[in-house]
């Protein structure tokens, strides 16, 4: 803390507290999805649970809990976070006047820091983004503990204030990253303190597109950076990397752009090769049919209307009575369509045919077996009955 702590400054802490769980509460913020698609391949999924929202904002839950002056049935720190909020006139008294908590244990000495900089921090966004940092602390020796360690830190630059996010995994959540910290920088040197801390020998890359969702808002945004802002990162970047002695790890983003770039040359090349044999049809004053060519590609919408276009002017009679071969050509789409239907249906009818066959044939079988089974039944009757006849005369 910068300045003494008064009952004024103290309470002036709670509401600004307050404010922030506030819009927390009706933004529905514990519901946030973010997904964010880093350039190195890497996939972030985020989440701001209810519990992490007193250390986001620089209020130390645990030490509150020796004071003893919570209910018994809390067990959740959001709870106790809310009760501390609630009742802060007794715990003011606990800190300020009776001494029994500590200010510093209880209240980050960044706690300003963490107030200004939350609401901003919690609404990531990449349009503003200076980097992100992939921190592993095996890559550098420290001479001292580094405080709030995570795994990603996100930083970005929005009218010359920094905003830092740090995300680590929360097994617990699933394998989602949790905010474990969130600062605000409007000094130059005491941002580059930061950077050097956390960024030397790191890994550097930026967000290529991300999604917020949020089920009980009813709410999706999906953002995407283009080429030339992926190319104004990169350049910035690079001198963040030159700077701190870190790596640029871009490569996934750009593999998939020379995979699509790939895609999109190919396919430039099959719409000239359509366009050429459409030159040669006009040439020789046929029609062009795709159907003719056995190969699995696709006409862009402008191609395809040339092409019924000049297929139409090739089959004209007259200047004043054009043949619409598009339309006929259409028709017999939907003809071959429907005879190809009526094949299929004639298959199943004949397979169901040779079924019925082989269940009459099994049927005539069994009944040449009753047959001669009843024929034998019918003349053991009639020799009994003869027998029978003999015996009464």
């Amino acid at each position: 803390m910068d300045c003494e702590m008064t009952y004024e400054r103290f309470n002036n802490i709670i509401n600004n507290l307050k404010n922030c769980v506030l819009k927390y509460e009706n933004a529905n913020f514990f519901d946030n999805k973010v997904s964010l698609y880093l350039a190195n391949g890497d996939t972030l999924k985020i989440r701001f649970p209810r519990n992490g929202v007193a250390h986001l904002l620089g209020v130390n839950i645990d030490c509150l809990k020796l004071s003893n002056s919570f209910p018994k049935w809390m067990v959740n720190s959001y709870d106790f976070f809310n009760h501390f909020l609630d009742d802060s006139f007794k715990f003011g008294k606990l800190i300020l006047s009776s001494k029994k908590l500590e200010v510093k244990d209880v209240f980050s000495s960044y706690i300003d820091n963490k107030i200004s900089s939350f609401w901003e921090n919690i609404h990531i966004r990449i349009d503003d983004l200076v980097c992100v940092i992939k921190y592993d602390s095996e890559k550098i020796y420290q001479s001292t503990n580094l405080i709030d360690v995570s795994d990603y830190y996100i930083v970005r630059k929005k009218d010359n204030y920094y905003y830092v996010l740090g995300l680590a995994m929360n097994e617990e959540k699933g394998g989602a990253y949790v905010p474990t910290t969130s600062r605000i920088y409007d000094d130059e040197e005491e941002f580059e303190k930061f950077m050097r801390r956390v960024a030397y020998k790191q890994e550097l890359t930026y967000v290529n597109n991300y999604i917020v969702s949020n089920d009980s808002q009813n709410f999706q945004q999906k953002v995407f950076i283009n080429l030339d802002q992926k190319r104004e990162k990169l350049i910035s970047l690079i001198q963040l990397g030159k700077k701190y002695s870190s790596s640029v790890t871009v490569g996934s983003d750009f593999l998939f752009f020379l995979k699509k770039n790939k895609f999109q040359v190919e396919a430039n090349r099959i719409q000239f090769s359509i366009l050429s044999l459409l030159k040669e049809s006009i040439q020789n004053g046929n029609v062009l049919d795709l159907s003719m060519y056995d190969s699995d590609f696709s006409v862009s919408d402008e191609i395809m209307e040339l092409i019924n276009l000049c297929n139409n002017l090739v089959c004209s009679t007259s200047e004043s009575a054009m043949v619409d071969y598009s339309s006929v050509s259409d028709e017999n789409k939907k003809l071959k369509a429907e005879l190809v239907d009526l094949r299929n249906k004639l298959t199943a009818v004949n397979q169901e045919k040779v079924l019925m066959d082989d269940r009459l044939k099994t049927i005539e079988e069994q009944n040449a077996i009753y047959q001669e089974q009843l024929s034998i039944y019918d003349d053991a009757f009639q020799k009994v009955r003869k027998l029978g006849i003999k015996t009464c005369s």
